[in-house]
């Protein structure tokens, strides 16, 4: 039982980790975009 009950905290830990990654991911994109923005205008 105890494993039972292990399992779905390691499911949401672990999709709690690649929302983080990609948050991670879409913030970097985020922000070379803006490097290019600011490098095209300038």
């Amino acid at each position: 039982m105890q494993k039972r009950e292990s399992n779905p905290n390691i499911l949401r830990s672990l999709i709690s980790y690649q929302l983080s990654v990609i948050s991670y991911q879409l913030s970097v994109t985020s922000y070379q975009l803006s490097g290019l923005s600011f490098k095209l205008s300038s």
